[in-house]
């Protein structure tokens, strides 16, 4: 069973409570609360169910049969009271309840600001940091948004951080991170830079779905999950090593034939950069 998407809108337990949960389970040899079902999916409870495999206890299901604003109403109501979450965390759990993501495409669940505002203030976050949460959402890279979700990182800066990014563009002036512009030579691998992103947004799916497998179903017995997850982490980061950030300090984008430093690209990563020496940058 899947979880729904309004079942994503609040981020995961992890840590202790997520141990505490499963500690009660094992204790109890049952769920104190049911698995909430709606339109064949999981509305709420899909850490429930998790622990529930892991624990070996038979989980309990109840069937919502509400409509579908009741249904959103309700994910809000048990999870904006039960949950421990930063301000951030909160304004990107009322931007993901206007904007939800599905099927790799992003589909506006309500286009009325008046919702947002209602849910910016029934949580108890400002209007700038819902936007902001939103602007993540929209543009992030899978790793921005995985930051502020998790409480590692908060909205505002990673924002500020996109919007930056766009000025890069303004005025038919392409620059990198530097601010240096980009030249001519170079511009075709610097425009290549979604396709990069692109496969990093792959591998994080993939990801994703390991994260999701339970380590005790006998289905996984002969995969070592943390193994291909540690695999994935790593072709993440290596895939990340090749996204450009910065106009090449030796050729300056314009002889890029056989530079050494960029492979002929005129641009180098943010990875390439760390390594080269601080009088050539």
């Amino acid at each position: 069973m899947l979880p729904h998407p309004y079942s994503t809108i609040f981020p995961s337990a992890t840590g202790v409570d997520y141990d505490n949960l499963f500690a009660s389970v094992k204790k109890l040899k049952r769920l104190r609360n049911p698995v909430i079902v709606y339109q064949g999916k999981i509305l709420d409870g899909n850490q429930r169910i998790r622990v529930c495999r892991s624990a070996r206890v038979e989980p309990r299901f109840i069937i919502f049969e509400g409509t579908d604003a009741e249904a959103l109403d309700m994910v809000w109501d048990l999870n904006a009271a039960r949950r421990h979450l930063t301000a951030s965390q909160k304004a990107m759990a009322v931007a993901k309840s206007t904007l939800l993501f599905g099927s790799g495409e992003r589909t506006d669940l309500s286009a009325s600001g008046q919702v947002t505002d209602e849910l910016a203030e029934k949580i108890g976050v400002g209007r700038s940091s819902v936007y902001d949460a939103k602007k993540v959402l929209r543009e992030g890279t899978p790793k921005e948004i995985e930051s502020v979700e998790t409480g590692n990182a908060s909205v505002k800066p990673v924002a500020e951080k996109i919007r930056q990014r766009e000025k890069q563009t303004q005025n038919g002036r392409v620059v990198d991170d530097n601010g240096t512009s980009i030249p001519a030579n170079a511009m075709p691998y610097w425009n290549r830079k979604p396709e990069a992103r692109n496969v990093l947004n792959q591998i994080s799916a993939a990801r994703g779905q390991i994260k999701k497998l339970d380590p005790n179903d006998p289905m996984w017995a002969n995969v070592n999950l943390n193994g291909v997850e540690a695999d994935l982490n790593s072709a993440f980061n290596r895939f990340a090593a090749a996204i450009p950030a910065y106009v090449c300090p030796y050729c300056k984008g314009v002889k890029i034939e056989g530079c050494k430093c960029c492979k002929s690209k005129g641009v180098v990563s943010k990875f390439v950069w760390s390594t080269i020496p601080k009088e050539q940058k």
